[in-house]
């Protein structure tokens, strides 16, 4: 009854103050028609002289132009809580009189509570930091009224923080009625922020006059149809935030993911190709039908290794402005499958996070919580799982054709000079593949990817696997726990002896990179020699204490220019992975 009788007055006031809205009914949550309205026919007119603004603000306020605040929008919030407290004596009491005195928002829970809520996702942080920058704005303002005021005496953090959230989630920018307005202010429109959202909705908004607005339909609204507002393509991220609400299955949805390099030993190099090649915005949005191809061109050079950056600055750095940054829509197999992989394992990191945080809630009181902004909290945080689980579904769908279309390349002897990089006919396969809009889950994806892999790659593995001699002689040299950590050495003892297999599975490989060197300057190839040539030594002194050993390894064989080939060839194209037990190991791309 009470609130009906405030509805009443409220519209009375509208009335009286030249609102015109002949079909609308206004109900609690939100406005209805009461009669069909047509297709662009104006539902609603609303004189500027009803709204609330820095303008209306600081003229009834002047000291508030002065204001030492931080905060961008705190005309409006002093100037909402002193009409408040006004009470009836406002002009604006009957508007203020059915604001909502609780609004939904994160704000009003303590820092225990928004951890609660949304861990694992990458608004617990600015939620709190938020409510410590309102906390310390309100404390500034508050210092800064004048003695003499019903504000100095009265605004308590909780009225603040009810105002700022009023503010937030009800206001509309300020250029919709002053096109001068450079400073992204707010404006808030009576009756117009009754209206609720909903995506995609058909609706105008009209300023033909300068001295009211205009609502009008996008389409047919039937007889007592709710009435829809359209705030723009928002995530439920921006939803949840500023309206304390979320859209399940919202279109317009998207999870973020930052990329960080900055501990990488060659980020200087790579930033100056991110910036010629103009991705140096590392925040991306991933939505459930797309991952963006900056995302991936940014990842690409981010993996470059050290051949890779020499291969591209000596032939293609000149003539990148002509090529653009497709360039990076393909490096090389060994760059792209460490890009598919970095990302899978950045999104499941994210994924499990939400996951990890839903299941310790499971062990706590506080998961039977069932108010409303807890409700539209899980709505948000499913929509985040939905995102990554579908991106990293599109990912693993890449990354298998992308193996597929590697093993029949080399299956077929498609394997072009070395350093096998920015091919051409590759790069339209990658190209169309990113486009690709599928995102069901492979559930065989471990299994399938294990499969390909161990059709190409060389590895440690399969060399102790395929040659008894070559196993036996690696056991005769190192000790059994100290064979995971000599991968590297294993790796390049195979290469050393495969390459003078005329029967290799991987002969075409050893054919292509007879002769493969890096280009190094001279101080950086005396430095690497000087290096391998200490390690060579070492490695020979294992080698000849050992009769298997030194029959597989001769001195013809074992020799330090072959050494220092193999171990450049496995600097070049390998690829660090973890298998489906989560064990780490190394590979070789051989094409």
């Amino acid at each position: 009854m009470e609130e009906s009788h405030k509805q009443k007055k409220f519209i009375h006031w509208l009335t009286e103050n030249g609102v015109i809205f002949p079909k609308l009914k206004l109900i609690k949550n939100g406005i209805f028609s009461t009669n069909i309205i047509n297709e662009n026919e104006i539902f609603a007119t609303i004189p500027f002289s009803i709204i609330i603004n820095d303008k209306i603000a600081n003229k009834t306020l002047p000291y508030l132009k002065d204001l030492s605040s931080s905060y961008h929008y705190s005309s409006l919030i002093i100037f909402l809580i002193y009409e408040r407290l006004l009470g009836e004596k406002s002009f604006y009491f009957p508007y203020i009189n059915i604001l909502p005195k609780h609004v939904n928002s994160l704000l009003y829970y303590d820092e225990n509570e928004i951890s609660y809520l949304l861990k694992g996702t990458d608004i617990e942080n600015f939620v709190i930091e938020r409510k410590l920058q309102l906390k310390k704005c309100y404390e500034e303002i508050l210092e800064s009224l004048p003695s003499d005021g019903i504000l100095k005496e009265n605004m308590s953090w909780e009225l603040f923080l009810w105002a700022y959230s009023i503010v937030a989630s009800r206001s509309f920018p300020n250029r919709l009625i002053d096109p001068d307005d450079t400073e992204s202010k707010k404006v808030l429109i009576p009756l117009a922020d009754s209206l609720n959202h909903r995506p995609r909705q058909k609706i105008t908004w009209q300023f033909s006059d300068g001295n009211s607005m205009r609502l009008i339909a996008g389409e047919t609204i039937e007889c007592g149809k709710e009435i829809y507002n359209n705030y723009g393509p928002k995530a439920n991220r921006e939803l949840l935030l500023a309206y304390g609400f979320c859209i399940k299955d919202n279109p317009d949805d998207w999870a973020i993911i930052k990329l960080n390099f900055d501990q990488d030993p060659e980020r200087d190099e790579k930033f100056e190709i991110l910036k010629i090649s103009e991705l140096v915005d590392f925040t991306h949005y991933i939505t459930k039908d797309c991952v963006p191809n900056k995302l991936l061109s940014q990842c690409r050079i981010i993996e470059l290794n050290y051949l890779e950056i020499i291969y591209f600055r000596k032939y293609y750095q000149d003539s990148y402005q002509e090529k653009g940054s497709d360039l990076f829509n393909f490096v090389g197999y060994r760059n792209e499958i460490c890009v598919l992989e970095i990302l899978i394992m950045l999104l499941n990191r994210k994924l499990n996070a939400i996951i990890v945080n839903e299941q310790k809630q499971k062990t706590k009181d506080m998961i039977n919580r069932d108010d409303d902004l807890s409700r539209q909290v899980k709505i948000f945080r499913d929509g985040q799982k939905e995102i990554l689980q579908s991106a990293i579904a599109k990912i693993q769908s890449l990354e298998l054709k992308v193996l597929s279309r590697a093993v029949d390349d080399f299956n077929e002897n498609r394997i072009s000079k070395p350093p096998f990089l920015f091919n051409n006919t590759t790069y339209e396969f990658i190209k169309e593949n990113n486009n690709d809009s599928s995102s069901e889950s492979n559930n065989n994806y471990l299994e399938i990817k294990e499969t390909l892999f161990d059709s190409l790659l060389i590895t440690s593995d399969k060399a102790m696997k395929m040659d008894q001699k070559f196993s036996k002689a690696i056991h005769n040299m190192f000790e059994d726990d100290e064979l995971e950590n000599e991968n590297d050495v294993i790796l390049i003892l195979f290469l050393i002896h495969e390459s003078n297999n005329k029967e290799s599975y991987w002969k075409n490989f050893f054919d292509a990179v007879k002769d493969f060197k890096i280009t190094l300057t001279q101080k950086e190839e005396e430095i690497k020699l000087q290096e391998l040539s200490d390690f060579y030594e070492n490695l020979s002194q294992s080698i000849s204490s050992n009769d298997l050993s030194s029959e597989l390894f001769s001195e013809e064989i074992f020799t330090l220019e072959n050494f220092v080939w193999a171990s450049n060839l496995l600097d070049s194209f390998q690829i660090n992975l973890i298998n489906k037990e989560g064990k780490e190991y190394v590979g070789i791309m051989p094409l």
